[in-house]
C-alpha cells in the first residue's frame, strides 16, 4: 500500500499520459511475474480509458503485439487485462486497423470458440466476455470493416448451446447496424430473424426486430436484408403445418413479432411488397387448423387495435367501475384536432384489404362450419367499419357490397347449408352494425352531460333515428288525458304501497319524462301521493335513497330524481310543492351536521367518508346541482340557505376533500350567480388540493361547453397561473393549451395577455398558438428580446437552427409510443386507460404547434415566412435526393404544418411542392419517409382547398367527424418497394477465385494432390454435415501420418482463414482448432 501511495518513479501514476501508460504496460508484461504489478496495469488501463484518442504509433503497435501475446498467458488475470486493454485501443479506425493488422481477431476468435483450454472456467468466462466487448468496440469503430471471420464465430456461438450464446446474439445485433454488409454475408440476419420466433430468445425479440427494421429502413442497407423475403421468416410458425410439439409457443412468438413489425411503416410495406402479408392471411383458408387460424384472427384484431366482443363488454364494465371511483368527470375533447395516427391506420387497413382480408373472412365466415367462423364474421364487420372510416370512397365502395357473400346467400343453385351460413353471416353483420350505431364507446360519466339531470340522462349521439323515436313517444305521452294519467299512476305502484322495491321504476321514469311534462298533468299528479312518496323516498332521514349502495343498477334512482326536480321547477306550482316538501331542508341538515365540532357523534350523519364513497348519499349534491341549473332553482337554493351551507363546508372543513370535490363538480355554472361565486372561492381556497381539483374541473366545464366560459372561465384560469402550487399551474396550463383549439377561446386568452414565459415548454406552445390570430401576431411582434430583436425574429432563428428538427423527432417519438406501447402490445404489459378520455388520448397523436404552421394561419404571417425564404429552403430539401433522411422529414413536417391552413396552402401551391411530396410518398425507397409524407398529406387535407389540390395529384381523401387521411388511387404506389441490391454487393456466397482468397487473408492455395491440399479439403468438408464424418477420419489419419504439417504457421493461418470465410458449426470449429496450437496465430516477435 505504501508503494502504491508513493508511486515510485518506474511505476504508474494516476496522472500518466497515454504514452506513459503504453510504456508501463510493456514493462509489466515483459516481467516474469506480471501479476505482482497488477495495480500498475489497472492504472495504465485507466489512463488509456481517460484519453480521448490514443495515437497509433510504433510504440502503440508494439504494445498491441505484446497484448496480443498476453492473450495466451498462463495467468487468467493477465489474459483478462490484455482483452480489456486491447479494447481501449479500438477507439478509432486506426486502432482497429492496427489490431486487424496484427491478427488479433484470429486469436480471440479461436479463444471464443474453445472454452475448455483452461481448467478455471470462471476466469475464462470473464476473459471471453471481455473479448466480446472488444468485438463490440471494433464494430462501432470500423464501419463495414470488421472481418467476416469475427461474425462467423459469433454466429457459431449463437447457434450453439454455449454459455455465451445470448451475449453473442446481442453482439451480432449491435454489429448489424454499423457492419451490415459483413453480417449479411455471414447470414447473420437469418440468425436474428430465427431468434425472434424462438422462445429461448424472447427477451431479445423486440430489440432484434427494431434493429432489423432499422436496417431495412435505410435505402443503402435494405437490400442486404432482402426485406421482401427475409422478413417473412417470422411467419414460418404460421405456415409450418408440421410444427413441433411447442408449436403453440412458436405461434405466440411469431404473433408478437408480426404485430411489432406491422406497427412500423417499414415492416408493413415490406410484408406487403413481398407477399408475406397475403400468405399470412391465406392461413385462414387451411382446413383442420382451427387453433392456428384462431391465432391468425386474434393477431389481426391486435394489428387493427380492436377488442373482441367479450373484451369490449369487460372493458365497459371496467369503465363503469372506474367511473364510480373517480371523483372528477371525464369527458372527451370538445374541439376536433387532427390525429396524425390516422395516416398509419388508413395505410394499415388498405394493406390488409389489398392482400385479400375481406375475401378470406367472407370465405371463413360463410363457407366453414367451425368455431372460427363467428370470430371471422366479427372481424369482417370491424374491418368494414374501419374501411368506412379510414379509406376513401374510391377504395371502400366495393367492399361494403360484399358481392361474393351476397351471391352465395341468394343463390338457390348452391348447397342449402352454404346458403344458410351465408345468410347467417349477413344477419350477424347487420346485427353488429346496428349495435355500434345504438351504443357509443364511452364510460359512465362520458355518456352524460356535465350538470343537472342531463348528467344522468342517456344520450344516443350515434343514433339520431332512435332519438326521434323517443321524442315522438314522449310527445304522445305528454298529450295523455287525465284518465290515462291516473291509470299509469296506479300501474306504477306508488299509490298503492310505500315499499319502493315494489314500484315499477321504468314506468315511473316514463311518466315523469312524458305526461308530467305537461303543466296540466303535473298539477293533477301533485294532487295525488305520486310525487310526495317519491320525494319522501329521497329524504335522507328515511334511510332509503341515502343508504342505497352506489352501484350501476341503483344509478337509475339518481337520474329519475333529477328528472323529477327538473320537471317540478318548470312550473310555479311544482316549485312551491318542492319548497314545501321538506326535501331541501333535510339535505341542508345533513350538510350542517358535517359542520359540527364532532359530527361523528350525531346518529343522523349521512355524509361521512365511508358513506360518500359507497352509497348514494353523495348524490344529494347532484340533486342540488340540478336545481342550480335554472334561475328559479338557484333563487330557491339561495333563499333557503343552501349556498351558505356549501360556502361554510368549503371554508370550515378543509379536511373533507371528498365533499369539496362533490360540491364543485355537482353545481351548474351556466348561470351567473352564486354557483360561480362558489367556484371562484374554491379556486382561491387555502387548501392546494381544493384549488387543484377545482382547476381540473375547469377543463371539464370547458369540454362541456359551459355558457360564457370564454369570459369568466378563461379569466379564472389565467389567474391560476400565479398560484403558489406547481400542480395547479400545470393544470391551468393544460386547460389553456386545450382552449387554444377553439378560435373564440384563443381570442379571449390573447386579450388577457398572460405572462407565459416562465412556464416552460407548455407556455411556449401557447404563445405559438397566439400567432394564428392577427391580434396574437401583433402582440408577439411587440414583444422584445434582451438583444433588441423581436420575439418572432428570435423564435424563427431558433426553429430554423434546431426547433424544426426537435419538432419532427418529438412527433415521431409520440407516434412510436402510441403504436409500440399500446395496450395490445404483446411484448409489454401496459396499464389500460380507465376513463373514456384516457382511451381517446391513447388512440390519438395530436400535432403540436409548429412555429411556421401557426404563423402561416394569417396573411401577414405568410408574408413573413415568404420574405424569410425558409419555405423555399424546406421545399428544396424535400427535392434533394442526397439530403439526409432526417433533414427531409424535418422539412416535410414544416411544409405540412404550413399547408394545413388555407392561407399557408397558398404558399405551397405557389412553390408547387405538393406534387413533389406525393411523388416522394410513392417512390421513396425509405419507408419511414413515405409514412411521414402520408401524415403530412393528411394534415394538408384538413381544408377543402387542400382536398382539391391533393385530388389533382392523384390522392383521394377520407374526412369524417374524427378522421382525416389520404391515400393514392393505386394502392401499389404506396405499399410496394422493390428489392434493389447495392452495386458493390456480390451476394451471400464468397467467390472462389484467387483474389477472393487473398482478400479473406488466405495465402495462394497449394497445388493439387499434396498432403497440404488434403488438409484443406478435409477441413472444408467439416462444414458439410454429409461429408463431415469422413473428413474427421481423414484429418486424424493425416495427423498421425504427417504431424509436422499441423505445426506449420502458414497452414494454421490458412486453416483459420478458411474458417473465417465459411460457415462452420461450433463443434466443427472446436474440432479443427484442436489440431493446431493457438500460438501459431500470434505473429513472431
Amino acid at each position: 500500500r505504501e508503494s502504491r501511495a508513493a508511486m515510485t518513479t518506474d511505476g504508474a501514476s494516476p496522472g500518466m499520459s497515454a504514452m506513459e501508460a503504453i510504456a508501463c504496460i510493456e514493462k509489466v508484461l515483459a516481467s516474469e511475474k506480471p501479476l505482482e504489478n497488477a495495480n500498475d496495469l489497472n492504472d495504465a488501463a485507466n489512463a488509456l480509458k481517460d484519453s480521448e484518442t490514443v495515437a497509433i504509433d510504433a510504440a502503440a503497435k508494439h504494445c498491441i503485439r505484446s497484448l496480443h501475446g498476453a492473450l495466451l498467458s498462463e495467468w487468467p488475470g493477465v489474459r483478462v487485462f490484455a482483452a480489456r486493454a486491447l479494447r481501449l485501443f479500438a477507439n478509432g479506425t486506426e486502432g482497429v486497423e492496427a489490431l486487424l493488422g496484427d491478427g488479433v481477431h484470429k486469436t480471440f476468435c479461436t479463444i471464443l470458440e474453445n472454452p475448455d483450454r483452461y481448467p478455471v472456467e470462471e476466469q475464462f468466462l470473464s476473459e471471453r466476455l471481455h473479448l466480446l466487448k472488444l468485438v463490440q468496440h471494433m464494430g462501432r469503430a470500423a464501419h463495414d470493416g470488421l472481418p467476416r471471420g469475427v461474425v462467423n464465430t459469433l454466429v457459431a456461438l449463437a447457434e450453439s448451446d454455449d454459455d455465451l450464446r445470448f451475449a453473442a446474439l446481442e453482439c451480432i445485433r449491435q454489429l448489424a447496424l454499423n457492419n451490415t454488409k459483413v453480417v449479411a454475408r455471414c447470414n447473420g440476419f437469418r440468425l436474428l430473424l430465427n431468434a425472434v420466433v424462438d422462445r429461448r430468445y424472447e427477451v431479445f425479440a423486440e430489440r432484434i426486430l427494431a434493429t432489423v427494421l432499422c436496417v431495412m429502413n435505410d435505402p443503402t442497407k435494405s437490400a442486404l436484408v432482402r426485406s421482401g423475403r427475409d422478413l417473412q421468416m417470422i411467419l414460418a410458425p404460421f405456415t409450418d403445418t408440421y410444427a413441433p410439439e411447442d408449436g403453440d409457443k412458436s405461434l405466440l412468438s411469431a404473433r408478437r413479432a408480426l404485430v411489432f413489425s406491422m406497427r412500423t411503416w417499414v415492416g408493413m410495406i415490406a410484408l406487403s411488397s413481398g407477399g408475406g402479408l397475403r400468405t399470412f392471411i391465406d392461413v385462414l383458408r387451411l382446413a383442420g387448423e382451427e387453433s392456428r387460424r384462431s391465432t391468425v384472427l386474434e393477431t389481426i384484431f391486435d394489428l387493427l387495435r380492436l377488442e373482441r366482443s367479450f373484451e369490449r363488454q369487460m372493458g365497459k364494465q371496467n369503465f363503469v367501475a372506474s367511473s364510480f371511483k373517480n371523483d372528477a368527470l371525464s369527458l372527451p375533447r370538445r374541439f376536433r384536432v387532427h390525429n396524425i395516427l390516422d395516416a398509419y391506420m388508413s395505410a394499415l387497413v388498405l394493406a390488409l384489404v389489398e392482400n385479400g382480408l375481406v375475401e378470406t373472412l367472407v370465405y371463413v365466415g360463410a363457407e366453414t362450419d367451425d368455431f372460427v367462423a363467428p370470430l371471422a364474421t366479427e372481424l369482417l364487420a370491424e374491418t368494414l367499419r374501419l374501411a368506412d372510416r379510414f379509406l376513401p370512397p374510391s377504395h371502400c365502395a366495393r367492399l361494403h357490397a360484399l358481392p361474393s357473400l351476397v351471391n352465395v346467400a341468394v343463390s338457390f343453385s348452391l348447397d342449402a347449408s352454404k346458403r344458410a351460413r351465408a345468410s347467417t353471416t349477413l344477419s350477424r353483420l347487420n346485427e353488429l352494425s346496428r349495435g355500434w350505431r345504438e351504443s357509443g364507446s364511452s364510460d359512465f360519466h362520458a355518456t352524460r352531460i356535465v350538470t343537472g339531470a342531463n348528467k344522468w340522462r342517456h344520450k344516443r349521439e350515434n343514433s339520431s333515428a332512435f332519438d326521434r323515436i323517443e321524442e315522438m313517444q314522449a310527445r304522445i305521452k305528454s298529450q295523455m288525458d287525465s284518465a290515462q294519467l291516473q291509470q299509469l299512476l296506479r300501474e306504477s305502484g306508488v299509490l298503492s304501497t310505500k315499499s319502493y322495491n315494489e314500484w315499477k321504476w321504468e314506468l315511473i321514469a316514463d311518466v315523469i319524462a312524458g305526461p308530467l311534462q305537461s303543466v296540466a298533468r303535473l298539477q293533477e299528479a301533485l294532487k295525488t301521493k305520486f310525487v310526495k312518496r317519491i320525494l319522501s323516498f329521497l329524504k335522507p332521514h328515511k334511510n332509503l335513497f341515502a343508504c342505497a349502495d352506489r352501484v350501476e343498477e341503483n344509478m337509475m334512482f339518481v337520474g329519475l330524481a333529477c328528472e323529477l326536480l327538473e320537471t317540478l321547477m318548470q312550473s310555479r306550482e311544482g316549485t312551491e310543492y318542492l319548497r314545501a316538501s321538506g326535501l331541501i331542508e333535510s339535505i341542508i341538515e345533513i350538510i350542517r351536521i358535517e359542520l359540527e365540532e364532532h359530527p361523528e357523534k350525531n346518529p343522523q350523519r349521512k355524509l361521512d367518508s365511508s358513506s360518500v364513497s359507497s352509497t348514494l348519499a353523495r348524490e344529494y349534491f347532484t340533486l342540488l346541482g340540478t336545481l342550480s341549473a335554472s334561475e328559479t332553482g338557484e333563487k330557491m337554493l339561495h333563499e333557503m340557505g343552501v349556498f351558505d351551507a356549501l360556502f361554510a363546508l368549503l371554508k370550515d372543513r378543509p379536511d373533507r376533500m371528498d365533499l369539496a370535490i362533490q360540491v364543485v363538480t355537482s353545481l351548474d355554472y351556466n348561470l351567473e350567480g352564486q354557483a360561480r361565486i362558489l367556484l371562484t372561492t374554491s379556486l382561491s381556497a387555502p387548501s392546494k388540493l381544493i384549488r387543484y381539483h377545482t382547476t381540473k374541473h375547469m377543463l371539464t366545464l370547458m369540454r362541456a361547453g359551459a355558457n360564457g366560459f370564454g369570459g369568466w372561465g378563461i379569466d379564472l384560469i389565467v389567474t391560476r397561473l400565479r398560484d403558489a402550487d406547481p400542480g395547479v399551474i400545470k393544470t391551468a396550463l393544460l386547460v389553456l393549451s386545450e382552449a387554444c383549439d377553439d378560435p373564440e377561446l384563443l381570442a379571449q386568452i390573447v386579450q388577457k395577455r398572460p405572462d407565459l414565459m416562465p412556464h416552460g415548454n407548455v407556455g411556449q406552445q401557447i404563445m405559438l398558438r397566439f400567432l394564428s390570430l392577427p391580434d396574437g401576431l401583433q402582440l408577439m411582434s411587440e414583444r422584445q428580446e434582451e438583444d433588441g430583436r423581436s420575439w418572432i425574429e428570435a423564435e424563427m432563428e431558433r426553429w430554423v437552427s434546431s426547433g424544426c428538427e426537435s419538432f419532427a423527432l418529438n412527433v415521431e417519438q409520440q407516434l412510436q409510443s402510441v403504436l409500440t406501447e399500446a395496450p395490445t402490445n404483446l411484448y409489454r404489459s401496459i396499464k389500460k386507460p380507465t376513463t373514456y378520455a384516457d382511451q381517446q388520448d391513447s388512440d390519438r397523436v395530436s400535432m403540436p404547434p409548429h412555429f411556421f404552421g401557426e404563423l402561416a394561419r394569417t396573411r401577414k404571417g405568410c408574408e413573413i415566412i415568404e420574405k424569410s425564404g425558409h419555405f423555399a429552403r424546406f421545399a428544396s430539401t424535400i427535392r434533394d435526393p442526397d439530403a439526409p433522411t432526417l433533414a427531409r422529414r424535418t422539412a416535410l413536417w414544416a411544409i405540412g404544418a404550413v399547408a394545413a391552413s388555407a392561407e399557408g396552402l397558398v404558399l405551397a401551391e405557389k412553390d408547387k411542392v405538393l406534387p413533389d411530396i406525393t411523388k416522394l410518398a410513392c417512390q421513396s425507397p425509405c419507408a419511414s419517409l413515405r409514412g411521414t409524407c402520408c401524415a403530412v398529406l393528411g394534415a394538408i387535407a384538413q381544408t377543402d382547398r387542400g382536398i382539391l389540390a391533393l385530388r389533382e395529384c392523384g390522392w383521394d381523401t377520407t374526412r369524417t367527424a374524427d378522421t382525416t387521411a389520404v391515400l393514392p388511387r393505386d394502392p401499389k404506389d404506396l405499399l410496394y418497394i422493390p428489392d434493389a441490391p447495392p452495386a458493390d454487393f456480390a451476394g451471400d456466397w464468397p467467390a472462389l477465385d484467387e483474389a477472393a482468397w487473398q482478400a479473406d487473408g488466405v495465402n495462394k492455395p497449394p497445388p493439387a494432390d499434396t498432403a497440404e491440399q488434403e488438409i484443406y479439403r478435409f477441413i472444408s468438408d467439416c462444414s458439410n454435415h454429409v461429408a463431415q464424418q469422413d473428413a474427421i477420419q481423414g484429418i486424424r489419419r493425416l495427423r498421425e501420418k504427417s504431424p509436422d504439417l499441423f505445426a506449420r504457421r502458414d497452414i494454421a493461418e490458412n486453416v483459420r482463414a478458411m474458417m473465417d470465410a465459411y460457415a462452420y458449426r461450433l463443434p466443427a470449429r472446436r474440432f479443427v482448432n484442436s489440431f493446431f496450437p493457438i500460438d501459431l496465430l500470434v505473429p513472431e516477435a
